[in-house]
């Protein structure tokens, strides 16, 4: 998105004939945002919620094929946004292992690197003023020696403690399990969210434990959407469990149908019953909210 700004406002020119590719599993993840518009901030929001396209454009590609990528190596200049971020694998690797052979070439590093990762000892060897003598390891694959430039950038989306919580506290889920970070900060957390908030049922797992989870049932009992009825049950339900938090119409199908039954058309099926009845929940900056009861 910042290199689709900058070329949008002429901050920088399209790269000549080509483009920004996107490859990796932040496709994936790039999908997922327009099943979430209500959590978007604007422009973004509305974009999405008009069915509109929010990261790819003439200038910005998704790679989906291994002949395109030896076509993208073997092309003219471009940019390449790839996922992992810490270069672990997936296809930020591959690129990787074909571009820092030329000194031509830039790696951007646009997030945290962890201890042990191949990114983390890349930035090491830059930081220790890029020894000559040293090879870099990729998993998996031959050491190759680094000709590249590489920069760091600051672009983490890493939630604070604080943040954490807060995502919790909004939440409420039955079940929490905090199995990524470092240990100190997850026993911080752990303690946090049991004190805080007594009634969740917090795990921290070490490595090989297992646990059973259940799906939520749902409250419909293989109803199906009916206009008044479903709404004023769901709300009913609602205000004994929960009236004291926001929703988002996805969490509410989920109370309704049950996890295994919540799909995109269920959600889509949703939201139309809500635009058509108005008298149990109100609808706020793409948040869900209980209305009163009338008593």
């Amino acid at each position: 998105l910042i290199l689709k700004y900058a070329m949008e406002r002429k901050e920088i020119p399209k790269i000549p004939k080509i483009l920004v590719y996107v490859d990796g599993m932040v496709r994936n993840v790039n999908a997922e945002y327009t099943q979430y518009a209500e959590e978007l901030r604007r422009p973004l929001k509305g974009k999405a919620e008009h069915g509109k396209d929010l990261f790819y454009s003439d200038a910005i590609k998704k790679v989906s094929s291994d002949q395109k990528r030896k076509q993208i190596l073997n092309g003219e200049p471009c940019c390449i946004v790839a996922s992992s971020g810490m270069l672990i694998g997936g296809k930020s690797s591959e690129y990787a292992k074909h571009l820092v052979r030329d000194s031509k070439n830039l790696i951007a590093i646009t997030g945290y690197q962890a201890k042990g990762t191949p990114g983390r000892s890349l930035w090491d060897w830059v930081e220790a003023g890029r020894p000559p003598d040293w090879t870099w390891q990729l998993k998996g694959q031959e050491s190759v020696h680094v000709k590249c430039e590489v920069k760091k950038y600051s672009l983490s989306a890493h939630a604070d403690s604080k943040e954490l919580l807060e995502l919790v506290e909004k939440v409420r889920p039955r079940k929490l399990f905090l199995v990524h970070g470092d240990a100190e900060a997850r026993g911080e957390l752990f303690k946090s969210v049991c004190k805080t908030l007594p009634s969740i049922d917090v795990k921290l797992p070490q490595n090989g434990d297992s646990y059973s989870v259940t799906d939520q049932p749902g409250i419909a009992n293989g109803r199906k959407l009916n206009s008044q009825g479903t709404l004023s049950e769901l709300r009913a339900c609602l205000w004994k469990e929960e009236r004291n938090r926001s929703f988002r119409i996805r969490e509410l199908v989920e109370k309704w149908f049950g996890t295994e039954r919540t799909t995109q058309e269920t959600v889509d099926m949703f939201k139309l019953l809500l635009s058509f009845d108005g008298q149990f929940f109100e609808r706020r900056s793409g948040l869900i909210f209980l209305r009163q009861p009338i008593k």
